[in-house]
């Protein structure tokens, strides 16, 4: 392992655990001999981003809070940029951008039809998708397939077959849903703001919030999207 990812796996076994810990702890966990851990503890405590807890351990300074933050926001970066690639691949740049904007069209028109036409049941699998679907994002990494109910289920609960159809066509292809949702991964504490709002407005029969939530998850990810592309443009273009 790499002395730069020796220091990162060590502040983010601390940062997880969120309490003191020691240099045996950190061996057997990371399998890095003690006597290596124990000098990378002094060096970052040095560098402030570690503070010793009299003999219980070590943990995160403030600052080294703010740095694992910062290197969760690049990686999720560089992690949206390989995955804007992967995309690339199956789904031209242009056409995905188009994708979004027929989602656009489609989803708040199976968001407003969902509030007028869904059963009382409906309405209850639904929640229990988007609680299932929290879950997964929050604590299991994952959650695509159940964001991808989500979306699927609203449009069903719509009533009109002919939409659901043409978003289930356009949400499965080429796992375009599952890529563009890794895309923004590093946006995920909003994204599930945003569908929680959505379902929150179905549930209250509010065709007007269903709406206006609906068309704001969709810019979102577009904004996004766009930004990531033209970031990784100009990073292609001065050789990064």
């Amino acid at each position: 392992m790499q002395k730069q990812n020796i220091d990162l796996a060590i502040l983010r076994e601390i940062g997880k655990l969120n309490q003191p810990v020691g240099a045996t702890h950190l061996a057997k966990v990371l399998n890095i001999p003690s006597a290596t851990i124990g000098r990378k503890l002094v060096l970052l405590e040095d560098s402030g981003l570690l503070i010793k807890i009299t003999n219980r351990g070590r943990k995160l300074t403030n600052q080294g809070i703010a740095f694992l933050e910062e290197n969760q926001v690049r990686t999720s970066k560089m992690n949206a940029a390989s995955r804007l690639i992967v995309v690339s691949k199956v789904i031209p740049k242009k056409r995905m951008l188009e994708v979004l904007e027929v989602r656009r069209i489609l989803e708040t028109k199976t968001a407003e039809l969902a509030c007028l036409n869904a059963t009382e049941e409906e309405i209850k699998e639904l929640d229990k998708i988007l609680h299932k679907f929290l879950y997964e994002a929050k604590f299991k990494g994952g959650g695509h397939n159940q964001d991808l109910r989500l979306h699927l289920q609203i449009a069903k609960m719509g009533r009109n077959a002919t939409l659901y159809r043409i978003l289930k066509l356009i949400l499965v292809e080429g796992d375009a849903h599952k890529n563009f949702t890794l895309t923004i991964r590093h946006l995920l504490n909003s994204q599930l703001e945003m569908h929680r709002q959505i379902v929150e407005a179905i549930k209250s029969r509010d065709a007007g919030a269903a709406i206006k939530a609906t068309q704001k998850n969709i810019d979102q990810v577009l904004c996004e999207l766009k930004r990531v592309q033209k970031e990784f443009a100009i990073e292609n273009e001065v050789g990064i």
